[in-house]
């Protein structure tokens, strides 16, 4: 249509949905399934189905949005794929760094933060709980609960520093105006999937220390469990899949279908 044009469908994950008054939706293009563009939607012109029943995470509200033969004007829509990376739009309303490198190497690391946030947590559950007890069983004096704690710091640790990194390196090749290589774009993948791995480790070791009382309902430690594994199912943190593109990148390979960023 003249000025934009219609979209009808329904999409799930959309998290944090109740409290937005807009939605953003990936539509297909016109070159193929795999060309997605972004559209913007006022509340107004969608509805929220309510379909987030999960067994973590369930404060995130991820529910189903659907909408039926919604006008969408053309300055409400982005190419994901030139966002920063031949758009520089938002770079020139803005002037953020953000908004001058690529948008798929920004992508998915503000779900990986969360995630770090859980492992320290659950890693604070473990300290507090055990600090200062004594005796026989899963206590301080125990070598189990040392051993682990001090694995699962470590992880955490690791984690939190190759996530600022890759952060802090990203900025500072966007300031001095210089391109992101491919080989570049599938390490940063890399990277953000192997914090989350990282940090799944780290709760699963703590988890596995905790006894019978990390099981109860009302301990804070399965909570971290469980919202920690249900954050790593996201298809945009998969570990697989990055290293794989890596790997094959790495090695003079052209990057596998479907991979991009």
């Amino acid at each position: 249509m003249p000025g934009g044009f219609r979209v009808s469908g329904r999409w799930s994950y959309s998290s944090g949905c109740d409290a937005a008054s807009w939605v953003m939706l990936a539509v297909p293009g016109r070159q193929g399934p795999r060309e997605h563009f972004w559209v913007l939607l006022p509340r107004q012109d969608y509805t929220i189905i309510d379909t987030w029943f999960t067994s973590g995470m369930r404060g995130t509200g991820s529910k189903d949005i659907v909408a039926d033969e919604v006008f969408v004007p053309t300055h409400r829509t982005m190419d994901p794929g030139r966002a920063g990376d031949g758009d520089w739009t938002g770079w020139e309303l803005h002037q953020r760094l953000s908004y001058r490198l690529p948008l798929r190497c920004l992508t998915g690391w503000d779900l990986v933060a969360p995630i770090v946030g859980m492992a320290q947590g659950a890693l604070d559950v473990l300290i507090t709980t055990f600090h200062g007890t004594a005796g026989h069983g899963r206590t301080a004096e125990s070598p189990l609960v040392q051993v682990r704690l001090a694995e699962a710091a470590s992880e955490v640790e690791a984690a939190r520093e190759l996530f600022k990194a890759a952060i802090r390196e990203m900025l500072e090749k966007a300031a001095r105006g210089e391109t992101f290589s491919q080989l570049e774009r599938a390490r940063y993948r890399r990277n953000k999937t192997f914090v989350a791995k990282l940090c799944v480790q780290a709760v699963n070791r703590v988890f596995e220390a905790s006894g019978g009382q990390g099981i109860l309902e009302t301990a804070a430690l399965q909570r971290f469990h469980r919202d920690v594994h249900a954050a790593s199912h996201h298809q945009g943190i998969s570990w697989d899949a990055a290293a794989e593109d890596y790997g094959r990148q790495a090695l003079g390979l052209p990057p596998g279908p479907g991979r991009y960023g």
